[in-house]
């Protein structure tokens, strides 16, 4: 099954100088991991969101995921986790839905600063459920 999983890191992470052990436990999720910013958001006192996608079929892939990040000690927090197709009935299958503080990371409406107040229209791929909002 594939997922959608917004993390939260240090803006600077390139996922392509990580250490060798940390991209090859990356690899095994079968994962694509964008080095840059989940379009729609910006950087935060140094840190970004980064939407990735991981493919498994394990039964509780955020387990395994944050797993890995305490396992190679990375600056990391998974906000959110859902699957990105829904269940028979059409339900979306939300392993953790996204948190009110990713308010922070979105852009603000204009140039006199506002800010927004909801967390509508977060990006997400073709095809794939809007983001459940807790």
């Amino acid at each position: 099954m594939i997922y959608d999983v917004l993390i939260n890191m240090p803006a600077e992470t390139d996922f392509f100088t990580l250490p060798g052990s940390v991209q090859a436990a990356i690899h095994a999720l079968r994962g694509e991991w964008p080095s840059g910013e989940m379009p729609g958001t910006r950087s935060v006192n140094g840190r970004r969101v980064t939407h990735a996608l991981i493919c498994m079929d394990e039964p509780s892939p955020l387990e395994i995921l944050e797993g890995i990040i305490v396992q190679h000690n990375l600056d990391w927090l998974v906000l959110a986790m859902q699957a990105a197709s829904p269940d028979a009935d059409g339900n979306t299958i939300c392993l953790r839905a996204v948190p009110a503080s990713m308010l922070a990371y979105l852009p603000d409406l204009d140039n006199q600063g506002t800010r927004p107040t909801s967390l509508t229209s977060l990006h997400r791929y073709a095809g794939h459920p809007e983001w459940v909002v807790g």
